[in-house]
């Protein structure tokens, strides 16, 4: 029987993608896994295991307008914005604002003008959307796919001059405005507009540089 170093190479090959690029958490377990860290950029949330059939990580915010709580790398940024991909699987309690994705700075709010990211978006319109920012001008870019509060495989591919957005292995979005233009990390988590905690539920994380 041959043997390989990890559940990776067995599934992919050794030489198919640096291994130390290839990140994938399954959200399962008892506890957070601890290369998350809580960012509550308003508020004070929590990033807990959800205790449930298939639970995976239940980020939660306060219970005032505008709090937001999330969970990254603690601003370790090992993806490159011209060529990476992130991939996880997301189910908003609601379809107020939940995001996932790549972020530079994980403690600023995603819509600043200031921050270079890109993110899926419920926020604001009927439709997933995909988000990004270039440090300078942030700006929304809409798919005609209805957000709704359930579960579905969200993938962004970075590109040297544009990003995709595949919701269920479908493509919605290809954006080629505003895109990030500094080292990313995985970012994950949920903002309200009005009065009361809400909720955004990750059960798969995977991202790697290609």
């Amino acid at each position: 029987m041959t043997k390989f170093e990890s559940f990776y190479e067995l599934l992919h090959g050794s030489e198919s993608i640096n291994h130390n690029s290839h990140f994938i958490d399954n959200c399962s377990g008892d506890q957070v896994g601890d290369w998350w860290t809580r960012v509550d950029a308003q508020g004070t949330g929590t990033a807990t295991a959800n205790d449930a059939i298939d639970g995976g990580i239940l980020i939660t915010t306060g219970a005032t307008s505008a709090d937001h709580t999330a969970i990254a790398f603690n601003d370790i940024r090992q993806y490159d914005w011209l060529n990476s991909i992130v991939i996880f699987n997301m189910n908003p309690t609601t379809a107020d604002w939940s995001f996932g994705g790549f972020t530079n700075v994980a403690n600023t709010d995603l819509s600043a003008s200031t921050t270079s990211n890109i993110v899926v978006d419920t926020s604001h319109v009927a439709f997933y959307s995909l988000r990004s920012g270039d440090g300078t001008t942030n700006s929304i870019t809409s798919s005609t796919y209805t957000s709704v509060a359930e579960l579905h495989n969200h993938k962004i591919e970075l590109l040297t001059s544009s990003s995709e957005y595949k919701v269920d292995d479908t493509l919605l979005v290809t954006k080629t405005t505003n895109l990030p233009i500094a080292k990313l990390q995985p970012i994950f988590g949920e903002r309200i507009s009005g009065a009361g905690a809400e909720s955004n539920i990750i059960t798969y994380v995977e991202a790697y540089n290609k």
